[in-house]
């Protein structure tokens, strides 16, 4: 049910005659899932639909959770993970930047030290919290 909204969501990015690649993102987070994150709500920066995975207290965010997939061509690809509480606030985001060329994967990592943490701060380009950290998008 849900992994095919995810297939479906990001096939939608597959523009032309264009070779088409596996994508995969995934999420970890040391928060406590069910109690301080509700959900999980992936925004690409081209015209999609937002994707929303539900989390509970069997949902393990330290092993990972995959918050999209699926095939897309060749380029940038731009999304913005956000982790939502279960009264619906924005307990935190990542944002995370993919030059796909071939099948690519990647694990978008927010720990509880990013809370709170305004970027950015260290300079221009590094606009995510990492470990508590300012890095650029690239860096996951």
């Amino acid at each position: 049910m849900t992994r095919a909204f995810l297939f479906v969501g990001l096939a939608l990015l597959t523009l032309g005659c264009q070779r088409e690649h596996r994508v995969r993102i995934d999420l970890k987070s040391d928060l406590v899932p069910g109690v301080e994150v509700g959900s999980v709500v992936t925004r690409f920066e081209r015209d999609l639909s937002p994707i929303t995975i539900a989390v509970n207290r069997m949902t393990s965010l330290r092993r990972g959770v995959i918050a999209a997939e699926g095939e897309v061509s060749s380029g940038t690809l731009a999304a913005t993970l956000s982790l939502v509480d279960i009264g619906g606030e924005v307990v935190g985001t990542r944002r995370v930047v993919l030059d796909v060329r071939e099948d690519t994967g990647v694990t978008v990592v927010f720990t509880r030290n990013c809370l709170g943490v305004a970027c950015p701060s260290a300079g221009p380009s590094d606009t995510e919290c990492l470990d508590g950290l300012c890095v650029a998008p690239e860096c996951s």
